[in-house]
């Protein structure tokens, strides 16, 4: 698959861009997200000062395991919606704080990693007995540019993950069937053509100058 495309499924929406960005703030707002708190990482806040402006409050996460950054996290938002834009670390945490206050999320993946496409997370340290139940953002704004701004091992490792979770699609499946393998060993090609050349130091295949 090739280009930009809306999916809509179970509840939520996913917006991919195959070149740059979006106009973030007025998508959210189309999709519930008139007000939310940003959560972010120092790699990307930089890059998104209209999303920090319009935010009613920046959380900056750290280094960590997840259980921790989300206790941390979860002490300091509100109950509102929240908007995480940033790598999987970022997005587990605002799914695991969600998953105790029941706020929506929103999320812009600035890696690879696959964790704004699934309802998998740790859990808030501390505040296991709180939860609700597992949440998966309902609104993901994918943009292409953004997802393979990482440096070139990063991108790699976060790529991996990504193909590990197409690939292993069908087996979590309720109901395996064609329309769920055909498009997971699409993508898990696509994926792995593009990693073949370990080390080569670009991220087309070709091989590097250097």
């Amino acid at each position: 698959m090739s280009g930009d495309f809306t999916w809509r499924d179970a509840g939520r929406t996913v917006l991919f861009r195959a070149g740059g960005g979006f106009d973030a703030p007025e998508l959210l707002v189309e999709h519930g997200f008139a007000e939310f708190e940003l959560l972010s990482t120092v790699r990307a806040l930089p890059g998104a000062p209209v999303l920090a402006a319009a935010a009613t409050a920046v959380h900056e996460v750290g280094p960590g395991q997840v259980p921790g950054l989300a206790a941390t996290a979860l002490a300091a938002v509100g109950p509102g919606p929240l908007l995480a834009l940033g790598g999987g670390r970022v997005l587990d945490v605002a799914k695991a704080v969600a998953s105790v206050t029941g706020a929506p999320v929103a999320a812009i993946p600035t890696t690879m990693s696959g964790a704004e496409m699934t309802a998998i997370h740790r859990l808030p340290e501390g505040a296991e007995e709180k939860v609700r139940g597992m949440v998966r953002p309902s609104l993901v704004l994918a943009a292409a540019e953004s997802m393979t701004s990482q440096p070139e091992a990063r991108l790699r490792a976060s790529s991996v993950s990504s193909a590990c979770m197409a690939a292993s699609t069908p087996f979590c499946a309720q109901r395996p069937s064609l329309r769920v393998r055909a498009p997971s060993r699409t993508v898990t090609r696509g994926i792995t053509r593009s990693l073949r050349c370990s080390g080569c130091g670009t991220r087309s295949g070709a091989p590097s100058n250097q």
